[in-house]
C-alpha cells in the first residue's frame, strides 16, 4: 500500500488510514534493529576506521573481491556500501547500486529479499534495505521472542515523553537542562567528557535506553552481537564508559520526563 501512487491510497480512505493501518501492522509484528545497528557500526565502529579510509580509495572491482573474500561482516558491510555509495557518504566519487545489489545475488541473497531491497534502495537512497538483504544471509532469527526491558513512559501534552529525542529543539534542550540537574550524570560527566560534547553523547546514550528499544524483538546471534557493538562500542568512549552512562541515563528517564514536561510548557499528559 505505502508504495502505490496517491490514488490507489485515497480509493482506500485516503492517507490517513493508509498509514495508521500499516503503523498498527508494524507495531503488532516482530521487529529486528540488526540492520540499523550494523549502519552504525559502519559509521562509528572504531574497528573499521582505517578500512573506512583505505576502502574508500578503491575500484568497485577490487571492493566486490574484499566482501566475498572476508569473513568478517563489518568489513563486507563496509564494502558493499563503498561500491554502493549511498548519500550519506561524502566521497568524490561515484557508486552504483546496481553493482551493489549485484553483490547481493552473488553472495546468495533469495531473490525476493533482493527484489525488496532494490525497491527499498531505490525509494530512500538510504543503506539499510541493502543491510537487511546483506543480513538475511548472517542473522539465523530464533523463534524466541523477547520484548526489551522498555523504561517508564509519560504522556506529554499529546506527545509520548520518548518522541522528545535527540531529533527535536525541545528534547535537546531537555538533556541540556538533566545535564545540570541530575547530580551523577553531571559528575561522571565533568570527569569524562569534553564541555562541548556532553549534550551529543547524551542524546546518544538516550536513543540507546529509550528510542533504540523495541517491544516483541525477535533476533539471532549475529543481530545480538551488533546490539552490543553499537550500544558499547560506537560512542567514541571506552565500552566500560559507555556501559556507566548508559546506566545513567536510564535511571534518569524518569525524572527527564518531569524536565521534557517542562520543557513543553507543563502539559503532562494528553
Amino acid at each position: 500500500m505505502a508504495l502505490e501512487g496517491k490514488r490507489f491510497r485515497q480509493r482506500l480512505g485516503g492517507e490517513w488510514v493508509v498509514a495508521a493501518a500499516i503503523t498498527i501492522r508494524m507495531v503488532a509484528c516482530p521487529k529486528n534493529r540488526a540492520a540499523d545497528d550494523l549502519f552504525c557500526v559502519l559509521e562509528s565502529w572504531p574497528g573499521l576506521s582505517d578500512n573506512r579510509k583505505r576502502l574508500a580509495h578503491l575500484p568497485a572491482p577490487r571492493l566486490r573481491l574484499i566482501a566475498l573474500t572476508t569473513d568478517l561482516l563489518p568489513l563486507r558491510a563496509l564494502a558493499l556500501r563503498m561500491i554502493i555509495m549511498d548519500r550519506r557518504l561524502d566521497l568524490p566519487r561515484r557508486g552504483s547500486a546496481d553493482l551493489g545489489l549485484d553483490l547481493l545475488d552473488e553472495l546468495g541473497v533469495a531473490p525476493t529479499t533482493l527484489a525488496i531491497a532494490r525497491e527499498g534502495y531505490r525509494r530512500t537512497g538510504e543503506m539499510l534495505a541493502p543491510l537487511v538483504a546483506l543480513l538475511s544471509l548472517e542473522n539465523g532469527l530464533r523463534d524466541e521472542i523477547r520484548d526489551d526491558l522498555l523504561p517508564p513512559e509519560k504522556m506529554i501534552g499529546p506527545l509520548p515523553g520518548w518522541a522528545l529525542d535527540m531529533f527535536t529543539r525541545e528534547g535537546r534542550a531537555a538533556l541540556a537542562k538533566i545535564l545540570q540537574n541530575d547530580a551523577g550524570i553531571r559528575q561522571w560527566s565533568c570527569d569524562t567528557l569534553p564541555v562541548a560534547g556532553r549534550v551529543e553523547m547524551l542524546a546518544q546514550a538516550l536513543f540507546r535506553v529509550e528510542s533504540g528499544m523495541c517491544a516483541q524483538r525477535k533476533d539471532g546471534p549475529v543481530g545480538q552481537m551488533l546490539r552490543e557493538m553499537m550500544e558499547l562500542e560506537c560512542m567514541g568512549l571506552a565500552p566500560d564508559q559507555s556501559a556507566t552512562l548508559l546506566g545513567l541515563v536510564s535511571a534518569a528517564i524518569p525524572r527527564l520526563n518531569i524536565v521534557r514536561t517542562e520543557v513543553m510548557g507543563g502539559q503532562p499528559n494528553a
